[in-house]
């Protein structure tokens, strides 16, 4: 079987999809920003952690999941049978 060499833009992508499933897109887009990479296609990647959302929509996905980080776990919540 004949193996096809992976092209960088092809790893690049593969890793950054790993790192928006584990880490989150806001932790992924810091991580980027500071690893200074300096090739592959800015605008693509923007799209594709980012989509259409507005810069007011991205600071606020951060919000929430800083808000997050920083509390501790709650008390799971109880469900009353029959009601959902």
């Amino acid at each position: 079987m004949k193996k096809n060499p992976l092209s960088d833009f092809t790893v690049l992508e593969e890793a950054t999809n790993a790192l928006v499933a584990t880490i989150g897109q806001a932790k992924t887009a810091r991580f980027l920003a500071q690893t200074h990479i300096g090739s592959g296609n800015y605008l693509a990647i923007k799209a594709r952690l980012f989509g259409h959302l507005s810069v007011s929509e991205i600071a606020g996905r951060i919000r929430r999941q800083s808000q997050f980080a920083a509390k501790p776990a709650s008390k799971p919540i109880k469900r009353v049978a029959g009601k959902s």
